[in-house]
């Protein structure tokens, strides 16, 4: 995908959803061990009491839109939320940093949008996050 895409990460067990947060928020707290990962911020406090599925819900912009990022593709995008990108400043959920070996089933899902300019974006996020009301990251 090298259009803008809006992408977010869902849990549909309840009881899953609460041990990933759990787990999140254990990792958000722990920054003192070796190779701490940064994951995105709590959420806005009108979402605190948030029961929804959806975790995170994030943007990439896409190539040959005026984009100055380094970083314009999705996968690239997915690849720091798995915790695999070599840089652990960079903010992502950071999945393999705490959620290893453990029984949950995440959902991603991916739109891509077509001739979309980049100004649109943002504000597609914000409206989409008012909506879900995600579990972390700041919109």
């Amino acid at each position: 995908m090298k259009d803008h895409c809006l992408y977010w990460f869902e849990i549909r067990d309840k009881k899953q959803r609460d041990t990933f947060l759990d787990l999140l928020n254990s990792h958000r707290e722990n920054k003192e061990v070796e190779n701490y990962r940064k994951v995105p911020a709590k959420t806005l406090k009108a979402y605190e009491s948030s029961q929804g599925n959806v975790i995170y819900i994030g943007v990439r912009t896409g190539k040959g839109f005026g984009s100055k990022s380094r970083h314009t593709n999705i996968a690239e995008r997915i690849n720091q939320h798995l915790g695999y990108y070599s840089t652990n400043s960079t903010q992502g959920l950071q999945l393999s940093s705490y959620v290893y070996g453990c029984d949950i089933n995440i959902t991603l899902k991916v739109f891509q949008f077509s001739n979309l300019k980049s100004d649109y974006l943002t504000l597609i996020e914000k409206a989409v996050a008012r909506y879900f009301k995600p579990h972390c990251g700041q919109h």
